[in-house]
């Protein structure tokens, strides 16, 4: 049933406030498939409606807006996606939100990565988030990348760091 939804769905291109309503919805199948279906909208309240389910009670439509927001590349999403960050029990849904900030490439998602990666041990540095500020090319992730390249033993964690520390400078 669901997969014929999407079928009719991409067959009509929804207007962007049926996708809002959809994401909204009280069913959530519903909200799943939308909040995936919400990827090929690049519209301010389809943003904000992602934005908004990043507080759904599903960890699957948490997870999928992440990933929507991320495919939209759109700054509007930064501040929620951060808030996933400071909030967020799910370190699937935390993963995707570091993602998401690595692929919109907003200046200012630097502070929020820089303490998640100084936060955090030597060798047990979630590698998505060396790759995001390497991704984001700021110049404020230079103390704490290089710092965590010297005292990582873990191999992953000095070539992420490594090709971050390259694509900053």
């Amino acid at each position: 049933m669901t997969a014929i939804l999407l079928l009719i769905l991409a067959a009509c291109s929804p207007a962007a406030n049926t996708v809002v309503t959809g994401i909204q919805s009280e069913n959530p199948m519903t909200r799943e498939d939308m909040v995936e279906f919400a990827k090929k909208y690049d519209e301010p309240e389809v943003v904000q409606a992602l934005v908004g389910a990043l507080a759904d009670p599903s960890e699957t439509v948490r997870v999928l807006a992440c990933r929507s927001l991320a495919i939209i590349g759109d700054p509007l999403a930064v501040p929620g996606l951060l808030q996933v960050l400071e909030q967020e029990s799910s370190d699937a849904v935390r993963r995707e939100a570091i993602d998401a900030l690595g692929r919109i490439k907003d200046p200012s998602s630097v502070d929020a990565l820089v303490a998640l990666v100084d936060a955090s041990q030597a060798d047990k540095v979630p590698l998505n988030a060396i790759w995001a500020l390497g991704n984001i090319g700021d110049k404020r992730a230079l103390t704490v990348l290089s710092r965590i390249r010297e005292d990582a033993r873990d191999p992953y964690v000095r070539f992420n760091t490594n090709a971050a520390l390259r694509n900053i400078h």
